[in-house]
């Protein structure tokens, strides 16, 4: 028998269109928002020196990249010289570094951190195209318009709201990664049924690109697992993960002893800091609340179809599990929000199955929260600091070499050319304190051997760094909140008029 279709009263057909209207607006401020950053991140990278970062430690990134470019060893040996580091996986790499070298050979190494964001805007494109057709079939029984509008919220929520942020503009794996993480979750999804295996291969292939752009994204593949075990799906999930650890253990293996290390090792030295934890869940929560309610509001909605159905089955097996797992990973020194990308993905695909009914018009709480988040996102202060780096810049162009800015930015290889960029590592205070090996006593050791003819460090480091007297060096100028010191039996250099 056909189920009672309740006719729409005027008042649910009023709601229905303003959250139309609402969620649509709400896209467009997201799109507007992440239009604003890119165009901040062009404008400071035309202030010299042109390397403001638009996310932590991003000069490591740039220098990594910078080494497949000029086709140097990516992977390099743990405590040499020049101490850097290169801990994301290896297509990362590879695809940033051969879309990134012919522009570097036409423009020049200094238009690196322009074209690398904008390949990481590239990737977020890619997902919310994703996620936009993922929504546009589930949404089949409904208009063009809502269809559109509830696609183009899931979508710029995902890859562009709050949560995402200055990621989208940075050069990092995380877009590129989480946007084949999402393709790959609603390929199996959308082909299970009618093609079982099809779909279990084509999955396979978009979790081991995920994972070959970032080793922490599992949890698409964590949730597929689950999903299939718990439909019966033993071929296909055996199949899977079976695919799946050959993969990783071959391209463990054939990257090589550094390779491991940056990628298995050197992450997984971390200790557990519970606070950190609960204040990155804190912040995920309410940068994705707008995808919550919306994920509620699918979730208490009627399932038409098989397919809504299969979603929220993988969603409720699968979401429980990423947050845990997340939480754990997320609670360490140095980790933020975005540790969250995966989950939000979750609830934006279980989002789209939103279905319109009198009952669950609750619609227009989560577009409005995302209206209200949108604007917020639009009109409040959003700057990238370029002022201090610039004028340490107008004074450190002019330092001997060879030299070290405690801003690793300025030891950038294009910054100094008779330099090694020391790019330190993000854990190199840690493991020097570690008591781990470092070619030439690392740069307390160059120090104390007088290698350095300038260094420019913090105004907190006081007269020594690395544990090393500055016992040979002078002060000589101080600038943007940090001090130029040069080698005693070094000549005065001219600094620029202030």
């Amino acid at each position: 028998m056909e189920p009672k279709i309740t006719p729409e009263s005027n008042s649910d057909r009023v709601l229905r269109v303003l959250s139309v209207v609402i969620l649509a607006t709400a896209s467009f401020a997201f799109m507007l928002d992440a239009t604003k950053r890119g165009h901040l991140a062009w404008l400071a990278s035309q202030v010299p020196p042109g390397v403001t970062q638009t996310s932590g430690c991003e000069e490591e990134s740039l220098y990594a990249v910078w080494r497949v470019v000029h086709s140097e060893p990516n992977y390099p040996k743990p405590g040499s010289m020049p101490y850097a580091s290169a801990y994301f996986n290896w297509l990362f790499y590879s695809v940033y570094g051969a879309i990134a070298s012919p522009v570097v050979h036409r423009w020049g190494d200094a238009s690196l951190p322009v074209a690398t964001r904008l390949l990481t805007v590239l990737g977020g494109l890619a997902g919310a195209i994703a996620l936009f057709i993922w929504t546009w079939k589930t949404q089949s029984g409904n208009t063009t318009l809502h269809r559109a509008a509830i696609g183009g919220f899931v979508a710029t929520m995902v890859f562009s709201g709050p949560l995402m942020g200055w990621w989208l503009h940075t050069t990092r794996p995380d877009c590129w990664a989480l946007a084949l993480e999402t393709c790959g979750t609603v390929w199996l999804l959308l082909n299970l049924r009618q093609r079982p295996w099809l779909a279990s291969l084509g999955a396979t292939a978009c979790f081991y690109l995920a994972w070959s752009f970032k080793v922490s994204f599992i949890l698409g593949l964590t949730t597929t697992l689950l999903f299939l075990t718990a439909e019966r799906h033993w071929r296909q999930a055996v199949a899977i993960l079976v695919i799946t650890l050959t993969a990783w253990a071959m391209t463990l293996w054939l990257g090589g002893d550094n390779y491991r290390h940056w990628v298995l090792e050197a992450t997984g030295n971390n200790r557990f800091a519970l606070d950190v934890g609960w204040g990155n869940l804190n912040d995920a929560v309410i940068k994705s609340l707008p995808l919550v309610i919306l994920a509620v509001a699918a979730w208490i909605s009627p399932a038409r179809s098989s397919l809504a159905r299969d979603t929220k089955r993988l969603v409720a097996l699968g979401l429980p599990i990423c947050v845990l797992l997340t939480f754990v990973g997320s609670s360490k020194i140095g980790a933020a929000s975005y540790y969250y990308f995966s989950c939000a993905a979750l609830l934006g695909i279980v989002g789209a199955t939103f279905t319109w009914s009198p009952r669950s018009l609750g619609l227009i709480i989560p577009a409005g929260l995302g209206l209200i988040l949108g604007i917020y996102v639009v009109i409040r202060p959003n700057q990238l600091a370029t002022s201090d780096l610039q004028a340490r810049w107008q004074v450190w162009q002019h330092a001997p070499e060879p030299r070290f800015s405690q801003d690793l930015r300025l030891n950038l290889p294009w910054l100094n050319e008779m330099t090694p960029p020391f790019v330190l590592a993000y854990n190199y205070a840690s493991q020097r304190q570690q008591g781990i090996t470092f070619e030439k006593g690392g740069i307390g050791g160059l120090i104390q051997n007088g290698y350095f003819s300038a260094l420019l460090l913090f105004a907190t480091s006081g007269d020594e760094y690395d544990g090393t007297p500055l016992i040979g060096y002078r002060r000589a100028h101080e600038v943007g909140g940090m001090t130029l010191f040069l080698r005693i039996n070094e000549s005065e250099m001219e600094l620029p008029q202030s």
